[in-house]
């Protein structure tokens, strides 16, 4: 198999190996390949566990959604409590 990266890849790949972490180019892609790998499958999982019987449940029940204006609006006042308790601290 051969593989085309881009300069910066590849010479963070060099790097890997440089530190002594990897013993080949193969290991850091190997490494990398595993960590892809496991974020799919945890990727996957949430949407089993979480999403899917939240879609479920909004079927069901599609009188419990919240409307998106007001799931912003709670998003920006909620921001706003943030900004101004960064605010204060930073006065303190």
């Amino acid at each position: 198999m051969e593989i085309t990266v881009t300069p910066e890849l590849e010479a963070y790949v060099a790097s890997k190996v440089a530190s002594g972490r990897y013993a080949s180019a193969g290991e850091v892609f190997a490494a990398g390949l595993e960590a892809l790998q496991a974020e799919e499958q945890s990727m996957q999982q949430w949407l089993i566990d979480e999403v899917v019987p939240a879609y479920d449940e909004m079927k069901a029940h599609p009188e419990a959604a919240v409307p998106i204006d007001e799931v912003f609006a709670d998003l920006r006042r909620h921001h706003m409590e943030q900004v101004e308790l960064e605010q204060v601290k930073g006065r303190a």
